[in-house]
């Protein structure tokens, strides 16, 4: 099994129909798409308070950005954001 290092919730919904948390390592990194803010998810989802959290509103971000819900985009800048895999600059950089 993958146990990944981080997990991205692109889907507000699957955080309360999926498990999310399947094969998930200790230090497992939630990225989770959300308009609710850390309080009012963990009281609608109590298991994610042990875990390691980062909420975005990838929806609202793509709507106001593009016009459009595509929430893969600022799922991916979170991802960098988070992970510091990538310098947010570059990451930029190869959208052009």
């Amino acid at each position: 099994f993958m146990q990944p290092d981080y997990v991205l919730v692109i889907d507000p919904g699957l955080v309360f129909i999926e498990n999310i948390f399947a094969n998930e390592k200790e230090d497992t990194t939630y990225i989770i798409t959300s308009y609710l803010n850390k309080e009012e998810l963990f009281e609608k989802k109590p298991e994610l308070k042990t875990r390691k959290v980062f909420l975005v509103d990838c929806l609202k971000i793509s709507m106001e950005t593009l016009k459009r819900p595509i929430p893969n985009t600022p799922m991916l800048g979170a991802l960098m954001k988070v992970s510091g895999m990538l310098e947010i600059e570059a990451f930029k950089e190869a959208f052009k």
